[in-house]
């Protein structure tokens, strides 16, 4: 991210002449709320995520019948309820998730992971299945390691999932 300031603050310049220039452009807010998103990320900071969740609230407010960003929505959402322990994001990205899951049904790793957290043990399991049976689970590793995935562990239905994915 550092070793890359300079460019990143230019595209951003660049999306808020855009704004200005088009500001009922829902295509600006979308690409901008993905780059904030990939930000956020990298570098786990709260108010990136809570920005690049603005953009894409400006997209759903600009043209409602636009809904790709949802995942991504509802992921950073995740993000920060983990990253503040406000538990209401859950609540709000199992929203974003279930519309995305309209549009991509087989992508729904997050989906479950929101069922989880809000104690909806066996929709998430569903959802896990669909993943499993579309080879859209995250690596081994990575489910070994998900705090989401916590309540499964040591349970043979878990051990089953990850054991098929060697």
């Amino acid at each position: 991210y550092e070793d890359n300031y300079d460019a990143i603050e230019a595209i951003f310049k660049r999306l808020e002449r855009s704004e200005i220039l088009n500001p009922e452009m829902h295509e600006i807010y979308l690409g901008w709320g993905y780059i904030l998103s990939e930000l956020a990320y990298i570098t786990s900071d709260i108010a990136t995520y809570q920005a690049s969740i603005e953009k894409f609230s400006k997209v759903s407010e600009l043209n409602p019948s636009v809904v790709e960003h949802s995942q991504s929505w509802g992921t950073n959402l995740l993000m920060l309820a983990k990253l503040t322990e406000k538990v209401s994001y859950n609540s709000q990205a199992l929203e974003q998730l279930e519309i995305s899951e309209r549009f991509y049904s087989t992508s729904v790793y997050n989906l479950a992971c929101a069922y989880t957290r809000l104690g909806q043990i066996e929709k998430a399991k569903s959802k896990l299945v669909i993943c499993k049976e579309n080879n859209t689970l995250p690596p081994k590793e990575f489910l070994l390691n998900d705090a989401d995935m916590s309540f499964f562990y040591d349970t043979p239905w878990f051990e089953e999932l990850v054991a098929s994915l060697e």
